[in-house]
């Protein structure tokens, strides 16, 4: 366990980040193919960045 008081120093102590969910994109042909390796327990989570996205897509062809 870490017992430094990161706080006393003018700092606070790195957030691990969760590196475990990678999403990524391509174009194939006119059509965009996703691909996601995440945890099983992560599942909502990946579901709402692509849901935003997706939306944001949708938008912005809208927009045009």
């Amino acid at each position: 366990m870490n017992d430094i008081d990161w706080s006393k120093y003018g700092r606070v102590q790195r957030q691990q980040k969760k590196l475990d969910v990678e999403i990524s994109f391509r174009d194939v042909d006119g059509r965009i193919i996703c691909c996601a390796s995440f945890p099983v327990d992560r599942l909502d989570e990946v579901i709402d960045k692509l849901r935003a996205q997706r939306d944001f897509w949708l938008s912005e062809k809208a927009g045009m």
